[in-house]
């Protein structure tokens, strides 16, 4: 069902920067072209082409050959599944890291099979300009049909965009909805906002109240910069262990680890920025001296967490900060008293 939300978009095609098209155009484009199977090769491109805004699914069997070929079928059917949930007057973020903004525009149009024309042609010389291949020309400018209309774009420097929202415009997928925070942060208000007033950085008034930073830390935070900004308070907490934060792929669970003077494990550490409702105990069964347990997380952790962990919570850690803001670089940008 359409409605007004938030969604991200990369907008680069085939590793192309496009954001200039987009500006000039006021367009949003989308890749993965669904060329229809059978279809007269004569016709327009636009024409061969399934419309993603259709409410009926479509089957891997009416995609043309070239398009099960390429792999296309799971993308379609993602993009499909987000098609169906954006009306006019959602907003769409598109990041461009490498100039460290993000542009926003309102959707001011149903979804559309454009024509290629000037914008196609456009395409193609900024892929030469950029070292791209235009091999496969119609392939090229098959990226530039589906998509919306959009007003003019806003441009906002990532470093105001909320972490929360920041994080999932990063994600793999070419396309996607941006979440609501929680039940009091909807991300389409929080991109309205920036989008009517870009023209000036929202800074925090100083303060102390745990609740108040909190929230802020969910705000500022990544979940990898969390993990990094617990290690750091735990060092400042419990210095006579030697900290290192050890979170990413293959971790087994473990975000940080305390060692004691002699080299064995103290405490493990696991950070989780939203408490995900459940979580695996990282702790080796076998080890000789069980290592402590702390569970560090910016939402209340509930019961389900294992029975004998340490549990820092959002007071607690805000708490923590606010007592060591003298030396945790995060502390000034969260506006907290003391920290200049």
């Amino acid at each position: 069902m359409e409605s007004k939300t938030a969604i991200y978009v990369k907008c680069r095609p085939q590793d192309a920067d496009t954001t200039a098209l987009l500006r000039k155009h006021r367009r949003i484009f989308l890749g993965y072209p669904p060329f229809i199977e059978g279809v007269d090769p004569a016709l327009p491109i636009e024409q061969r082409m399934h419309s993603l805004g259709l409410a009926s699914h479509i089957p891997s069997e009416r995609l043309s050959e070239d398009c099960r070929g390429r792999g296309y079928r799971s993308s379609i059917t993602l993009q499909q599944n987000i098609v169906r949930q954006v009306g006019i007057g959602s907003i769409a973020v598109v990041p461009q890291l490498g100039s460290g903004v993000c542009w926003l525009a309102k959707i001011a149009s149903p979804f559309t099979l454009f024509a290629p024309g000037e914008i196609g042609e456009e395409y193609l010389q900024l892929r030469r300009e950029q070292g791209l291949p235009v091999e496969e020309p119609e392939w090229h400018l098959a990226d530039m049909v589906q998509g919306w209309s959009t007003t003019e774009w806003v441009e906002v420097p990532f470093v105001w965009i909320p972490r929360w929202i920041g994080q999932r415009a990063l994600q793999r997928n070419t396309v996607g909805i941006i979440k609501d925070r929680d039940g009091h942060h909807r991300a389409y208000d929080v991109l309205e906002r920036l989008f009517a007033a870009p023209s000036g950085i929202a800074t925090y008034e100083p303060t102390e109240d745990s609740d108040e930073i909190a929230r802020r830390l969910v705000d500022l935070l990544s979940p990898a910069s969390f993990e990094h900004l617990v290690v750091d308070v735990l060092r400042l907490e419990r210095p006579d262990l030697m900290w290192l934060h050890v979170g990413g792929t293959g971790d087994g669970g473990a975000d940080g680890i305390g060692f004691r003077a002699d080299g064995t494990p103290a405490v493990i550490l696991q950070c989780k920025l939203r408490w995900p409702g459940w979580l695996d105990d990282p702790r080796a069964e076998a080890a000789v001296r069980r290592p402590e347990l702390i569970i560090a997380s910016l939402d209340p952790v509930d019961a389900r967490a294992p029975a004998d962990a340490e549990i820092w919570g959002p007071e607690r850690i805000a708490t923590a900060v606010v007592r060591h803001a003298g030396r945790l670089p995060v502390a000034r940008p969260l506006g907290i008293s003391g920290a200049w």
